[in-house]
């Protein structure tokens, strides 16, 4: 087999990444929930409550970003904030029952995305391999996200 260029990888990685993330914004407005919406609460449903500059770094949001995307959660519903008990300028923010059925909502609209075009395309151990891809590559981002918010 003959050595794939990286020209060419990143050419049919950035094909692949529109065509996914449109159908998945195509999927997620028909519901009512943004991409950077489902990742908030995706974080929520694992802890429940988070302070605010912790949900944005595991969201991989930017602090500014992810307030704005609170601000409209906040309003229709989904998630509550309060200050913090230790520092009233920190906000914690946790999912409400109309959050959790958002989330439920928003996971199975994508699903069918995800089994178009990854699923359907990948023997299971292919599958495998493309989840522990994804993985190094989330936690490699989550590194990075990490040592910029630092500075």
């Amino acid at each position: 087999m003959e050595p794939v260029s990286d020209k060419t990888l990143v050419a049919a990685w950035a094909r692949a990444a529109r065509l996914i993330a449109f159908s998945v914004d195509a999927r997620l407005s028909k519901v009512g929930v943004t991409q950077a919406e489902l990742e908030l609460l995706r974080a929520l449903t694992d802890t429940c409550s988070m302070k605010m500059m912790d949900l944005a770094k595991a969201s991989a949001l930017t602090k500014s970003g992810a307030s704005r995307a609170i601000q409209h959660m906040e309003r229709a519903g989904w998630v509550k904030r309060k200050g913090s008990g230790e520092d009233r300028r920190s906000m914690v923010v946790s999912i409400t029952e109309a959050g959790y059925q958002k989330f439920l909502e928003g996971s199975e609209a994508i699903q069918p995305v995800v089994q178009k075009y990854l699923l359907d395309n990948l023997s299971p151990r292919a599958a495998r391999d493309l989840l522990y891809f994804l993985e190094s590559v989330a936690e490699a981002g989550e590194e990075q996200c990490d040592e910029a918010a630092e500075h």
